[in-house]
């Protein structure tokens, strides 16, 4: 993984739109977080665990079900999408996997991170909120 070329690359996002903050795990990527972070880039740890991630994923899939999820036809994100499984606990948490170690679900993930980063306290609709970035 090329860090010097996703600090560009967000960096130029930063740039070019209001980006309210990025959201990123902290494993592997902290040493980039706090890279960006000393160029005023607002940095958001967020955590890869069921706590933070199963009612996000509960969202996408009402969405997909409900067809209310619009995309601009994007072939990663579709097959992304496509590839994950729900992962349930005793409780009805949902955690994202992948059936297969060939099966990618990144894009999905960072769709599902996004969505969690999107939530107001108040809990409105998701897609009000905008101006978040997500490193997957």
């Amino acid at each position: 993984m090329d860090f010097g070329l996703i600090e560009d690359d967000i960096l130029d996002l930063c740039r070019r739109f209001r980006v309210l903050s990025v959201a990123y795990d902290a494993w592997n990527a902290t040493q980039l977080a706090q890279r960006l972070s000393a160029q005023s880039v607002p940095m958001v740890e967020f955590r890869m665990n069921t706590q933070h991630l199963s009612e996000p994923t509960k969202e996408l899939d009402a969405a997909m079900r409900g067809g209310r999820l619009r995309h601009d036809s994007n072939g990663v994100l579709a097959w992304c999408v496509g590839n994950v499984v729900g992962h349930y606990d005793p409780r009805q948490n949902v955690f994202p996997r992948r059936p297969r170690e060939d099966m990618k679900i990144d894009a999905a993930v960072a769709l599902i991170v996004a969505m969690a980063m999107a939530q107001p306290a108040e809990h409105t609709s998701v897609y009000e909120t905008r101006g978040i970035l997500v490193v997957g």
